[in-house]
């Protein structure tokens, strides 16, 4: 898979987009799509005062990936819980594909922030979080 992110970036082209809400799909952008591309990923026009409209198009920019871990979110989790909700194994990508970049975003967080290492460590959803996981029903 990281190979199409490799040869799109090398061409010049839109970032390719996963969708797995239902099934795998994966939307890879023609050459010339660039622009229109962009303008449809990216959102110019959030203010302070954010609509139903503009939360239902934000949500649709996030990670799919993210979501998906949002999706399973109730309460606490530990890693090894988060992961067999997924059902995923390979505990390096559910790190970098799911857990850093939802703690990058601010979607989730830890309980422990002062012991990464902890093995009583938690995570758990922030406002952004919650409030993505009631856009996305």
């Amino acid at each position: 898979m990281g190979e199409i992110f490799r040869l799109a970036e090398e061409f010049g082209l839109v970032e390719p987009v996963i969708d797995l809400t239902e099934g795998f799909k994966v939307t890879i952008w023609r050459p010339g799509a660039g622009d229109n591309a962009i303008k449809k990923l990216t959102t110019d026009h959030d203010t302070d005062h954010d609509t139903d409209h503009d939360t239902d198009h934000d949500t649709d920019q996030v990670n799919e990936l993210i979501k998906r871990l949002i999706s399973v979110f109730s309460g606490s989790k530990s890693r090894q819980e988060l992961m067999d909700l997924l059902d995923l194994k390979h505990n390096p990508n559910f790190r970098e594909n799911y857990l850093h970049p939802a703690i990058d975003e601010g979607y989730i967080e830890m309980t422990k922030p002062d012991a990464l290492k902890s093995k009583k460590q938690l995570y758990r959803l922030t406002q952004k979080g919650i409030k993505l996981k009631k856009g996305m029903k």
